[in-house]
């Protein structure tokens, strides 16, 4: 990001934790202590004590308190002080600012609710904010980790079989961050995801036109191929998919667009891997691991 202030460097700091970039923040990192002569101490929960303290703080003092907690890992205090400085001074930017870092903080307490709830908010009213990226980001990776408990077992079974809702959420999260801020600091982890979710969201598409083939419903398999070719191109499921609606074309008696569907498909023949693989190698996908486990 541009003109990049401090307090601004904690997203490509935290980005880190994703993309293997940056070092994991160090655990040994200590918090300063609320006392009246502002002494340095770890505060890993906030006493009625360190409220009355905090309370004499001043919008900057209380800010740099909070992401003390927040680089010791110390989640729960971080979201308090962060809500201080919302209640008191609501119209800053250091409020702006805590609502982002919040996010973080709850993605660790592994409360995504709050994270995907929290993120419309701020995407909603705040959609021009500098750093509105970071909210469009952080609502695709709660998704994501939702959509993906465990990461490694996508590789041991068909996960395409299940509902997808979640994976389709983070998809779509990411691809509006992709396609509205293509030089977010967020872009390229957000493209491997998509990678990731694209195949085994378009594979569960696939499945549901195969359905309706045995039906013969021949109209559902168009609408449903049609749907696999908008929302996931480029996937492997392409010239399959294009096969499946010259042959629901040909059953309805619509020659024309059969042959139309045919020709489309055999362009698609030198691009595309085999039908119903996966555009990556097992070998490929294990690669991505790191780059898509949680921290």
């Amino acid at each position: 990001m541009s003109n990049q202030t401090p307090r601004h460097s904690f997203y490509l700091r935290h980005i880190g934790r994703h993309i293997g970039l940056i070092a994991v923040i160090a655990l040994s990192a200590f918090v300063s202590a609320c006392s009246s002569n502002n002494s340095a101490g770890p505060i890993q929960n906030i006493t009625e004590r360190d409220e009355r303290r905090i309370a004499k703080l001043k919008e900057e003092q209380l800010y740099q308190r909070a992401r003390q907690a927040l680089d010791s890992s110390a989640w729960d205090s971080a979201l308090q002080l962060y809500n201080d400085i919302e209640l008191r001074y609501p119209f800053s930017e250091t409020a702006r600012q805590a609502q982002l870092e919040s996010l973080f903080a709850h993605y660790r307490l592994f409360q995504e609710d709050l994270v995907v709830s929290l993120a419309n908010q701020f995407i909603n009213q705040y959609p021009r904010h500098p750093h509105v990226d970071y909210a469009h980001y952080m609502k695709g990776l709660a998704n994501f980790r939702r959509a993906t408990p465990d990461v490694g077992s996508w590789f041991r079974s068909d996960n395409s079989v299940r509902d997808p809702g979640y994976a389709r959420e983070a998809f779509f999260a990411f691809s509006r961050l992709v396609n509205s801020l293509p030089n977010s600091d967020y872009a390229h982890d957000a493209r491997l995801r998509m990678l990731f979710l694209r195949e085994r969201l378009a594979k569960h598409q696939w499945h549901i036109v195969q359905y309706y083939q045995r039906k013969n419903a021949w109209v559902a398999v168009v609408n449903r191929a049609k749907l696999l070719l908008e929302d996931y191109s480029g996937s492997s499921f392409t010239q399959p998919a294009l096969l499946a609606m010259a042959e629901a074309y040909d059953n309805l008696g619509m020659t024309a667009l059969a042959e139309d569907a045919n020709t489309l498909a055999q362009l698609n023949t030198a691009s595309q891997p085999n039908p119903g693989t996966d555009t990556f190698t097992d070998s490929e996908l294990e690669q991505l691991i790191p780059a898509l486990k949680q921290p």
